[in-house]
């Protein structure tokens, strides 16, 4: 049997061999040893004992006659005493015993927990420790970013003032380019005038292009230095004189027509009739010229009929139409020439050079935009522009 009992606190001890309650203060005191094998009160004083003598019967006594003595009365009260601490622990058991069977039967039910609970516990409680690793890495490398936020900064300021440079030297191409493109097409311009006729070396084309004159076709040509931008005391430059009853000039204008209108001649023969017609300056060369103009397939062949008939003077009133027309609808340089020839026939019919800025480097809304002008000037004056026949 046990010696210690604890009741929610409470510590009980009993003795191991008769079972009776031991006192705190006899343990206290040492009387008794709920340690000892045995009886907690020893061999001597258990009161279970097998061998332990009966205790006498009192004698009855008389009146007056000494006690039995103080051995057995003693022995009795303690008896008494510890019957008494028994009783009285037992009822502190069955309190103690009823208040807990009280309380848990108000208190709520143990909540049961299943095995799929469990797991799933279990499972929640990895994945919070997941989570917290991933955290513990994000913080980490949040750190390290934020180290290297200097470096960063410094890198991206660098590539700032890279950027900054090179857009630099890419505007400063682009002006240099711009610029060259402008002289090369100057440069287009003065060499399409030279293969129509020019009788100016280069040298004096650049020359002229140096100084600001517009490049001309020389001293037979329908603008130049001379014509365009007379100075005081310059001779007028000399033109071709008609003669439309010589009949070697008629034979010369009729055999260039005949080359500027067979089909079978070559690109440069056809070429070589339409620049020669403008010097031979005969009304008959008008209608081939114009025809060339708006039908031959040759680029160089078109431009050379325009410059021609910008040559012809006021024998070209009846092509003013086509020449308008072809401001805009020919390609950048023939319709440069259309201009330039038009330019020539104002001046030869009304005493002065009309020109609208045509530039082959125009778009087509800019060149539709000249012919427009042209249009508006020939509805203007061809009242007073009458071909050289009918005057």
């Amino acid at each position: 049997m046990s010696g210690d009992t604890r009741t929610d606190g409470i510590e009980l001890h009993f003795c191991r061999d008769c079972g009776i309650s031991i006192p705190i203060p006899d343990i206290e005191s040492g009387i008794a040893n709920p340690a000892l094998p045995g009886c907690a009160y020893g061999e001597k004083n258990c009161v279970n004992r097998s061998d332990a003598p009966a205790p006498a019967p009192a004698a009855p006594t008389r009146a007056g006659a000494p006690s039995a003595g103080p051995v057995a009365a003693d022995s009795s009260a303690r008896e008494t005493g510890m019957r008494l601490v028994a009783a009285v622990a037992l009822l502190y058991v069955v309190g103690v015993t009823t208040f807990i069977l009280v309380r848990d039967v108000n208190r709520a039910p143990t909540e049961v927990v299943l095995p799929t609970d469990l797991a799933m516990v279990r499972d929640i409680r990895e994945l919070e420790r997941k989570v917290d690793a991933a955290d513990q890495q994000a913080r980490e490398a949040l750190g390290q970013l934020k180290d290297n936020d200097s470096l960063q900064a410094s890198t991206l300021t660098s590539l700032r003032e890279r950027l900054k440079e090179l857009s630099d030297s890419l505007q400063r191409e682009s002006e240099a380019a711009s610029q060259r493109d402008g002289e090369l097409r100057q440069g287009l311009v003065a060499l399409t005038e030279e293969a129509l006729g020019l009788k100016k070396p280069m040298n004096a084309i650049l020359e002229e292009l140096k100084n600001g004159a517009r490049p001309g076709p020389g001293s037979n040509g329908p603008s130049g230095k001379g014509a365009d931008n007379p100075k005081k005391g310059d001779p007028e430059p000399k033109k071709p004189v008609a003669m439309a009853d010589d009949p070697a000039a008629r034979a010369k204008a009729a055999g260039f027509i005949k080359q500027l209108t067979d089909s079978s001649a070559s690109d440069q023969t056809r070429y070589n009739a339409a620049v020669q017609l403008g010097d031979v300056n005969h009304p008959a060369a008008v209608a081939p010229l114009v025809a060339a103009l708006q039908k031959d397939p040759y680029h160089l062949v078109r431009r050379a009929a325009a410059y021609s008939l910008g040559l012809l003077g006021k024998h070209s009133v009846t092509a003013i139409p086509v020449l308008i027309d072809g401001v805009a609808k020919q390609d950048e340089y023939v319709g440069y020439m259309c201009a330039r020839a038009l330019g020539e026939i104002s001046k030869a019919t009304l005493g002065r050079t009309q020109e609208f800025g045509y530039d082959p480097t125009m778009n087509k809304k800019q060149r539709r935009e000249i012919q427009q002008k042209w249009n508006d000037w020939w509805q203007k004056n061809k009242g007073l522009i009458q071909p050289s026949s009918s005057r």
